[in-house]
């Protein structure tokens, strides 16, 4: 027991040698920490349509970004990990949701089935495989920008073809 003491750091030595003299604990006012949370996303590369859960709780927002307008769909659903792959499921009377989420690669995908009208149905399905992504309903830029370009380029070409035509002119007489 001697070599076992002798081994251990002097702040926990004391704290060891407090409980065994005095049978109390040394450890009894170090709360224990509070379980892990993360939330998990999922996101489509080309839709950018994702899903987000909280491992813990089950609670995810299923967003669609390529609707007019942005809809949601939020609820609670069951989470499990299991050999580093976090799922979600929830089925309910106007949803069936199935996500998977690898946690050492960072991807994953998710199947959506909703009932957006009596009757019909949508499946949309997720294909995460860049690690790192936004969450984020991503808004293709420069619509203007592009239209100005071809704009530019078309008069840049109307003042080529129309200098060429003065000099060929001038040529020719």
């Amino acid at each position: 027991m001697r070599k076992l003491y002798s081994t251990l750091p002097a702040p926990i030595l004391s704290a060891v040698m407090l409980s065994l003299v005095m049978g109390v604990s040394a450890f009894a006012d170090v709360p224990a920490p509070p379980p892990p949370t993360s939330t998990v996303c999922v996101q489509d590369e080309t839709t950018s349509n994702f899903i987000t859960w909280n491992t813990t709780t089950g609670a995810y927002n299923y967003v669609n970004c390529s609707m007019t307008g942005v809809a949601s769909l939020t609820g609670t659903g069951k989470v499990r990990l299991v050999n580093g792959m976090q799922t979600l499921t929830d089925n309910q009377s106007n949803r069936r949701i199935s996500a998977a989420f690898l946690t050492g690669q960072l991807t994953g995908s998710a199947t959506i089935v909703s009932e957006y009208s009596p009757g019909l149905w949508q499946t949309t399905t997720l294909h995460d495989t860049m690690p790192g992504a936004p969450c984020a309903c991503v808004v293709e830029s420069g619509g203007s920008n592009n239209t100005l370009w071809v704009f530019v380029a078309l008069v840049f070409g109307w003042l080529t073809w129309s200098v060429l035509r003065l000099r060929r002119a001038r040529i020719v007489r």
